[in-house]
């Protein structure tokens, strides 16, 4: 007596159930992947956008430092001018107490970023987003930047 193995019948209804429902779980976990990794990008570039411009301003008020120190040392009567470029989200600048401050604010937050200088410095700093021309002098009333 030979035994015989008979493959099961499927019918071709539930054949294609099933490859629907592969096909659906697929979907549902591209999707899911696809909104994680777009949250993860946003936040990247979050952080990216916060920090050029606290690397902005940074790099603006050490030069505009520098420039102070570099005038003072020369002495009496020395001018020069200097390129800074501010980010767009700067609230306030300040020259005053040996320091040159920017504020900016990021998040709901504000960060202060100094730059100290050698000698006290008078005058003002723009707060407008992009590049600008600034001029320090040594006057006789003392370092002027404006």
């Amino acid at each position: 007596m030979k035994l015989r193995f008979r493959a099961p019948v499927i019918s071709q209804k539930a054949d294609l159930g099933r490859k629907a429902q592969a096909a659906t779980e697929y979907m549902v976990i591209a999707a899911f992947i696809m909104a994680a990794s777009g949250i993860v990008f946003y936040y990247a570039i979050q952080y990216s956008n916060e920090s050029l411009a606290v690397s902005k301003a940074s790099e603006s008020a050490e030069t505009v430092a520098a420039a102070v120190d570099y005038v003072y040392s020369l002495g009496y009567g020395t001018q020069t001018a200097v390129n800074i470029e501010l980010p767009g989200n700067v609230v306030s600048s300040k020259v005053a107490d040996r320091e040159i401050m920017f504020v900016i604010k990021n998040r709901g937050r504000t960060s202060d970023i100094v730059a100290p200088t050698m000698t006290n410095a008078t005058g003002s700093l723009p707060t407008i987003q992009g590049m600008h021309l600034v001029i320090v002098n040594y006057t006789e009333t003392g370092v002027v930047v404006g």
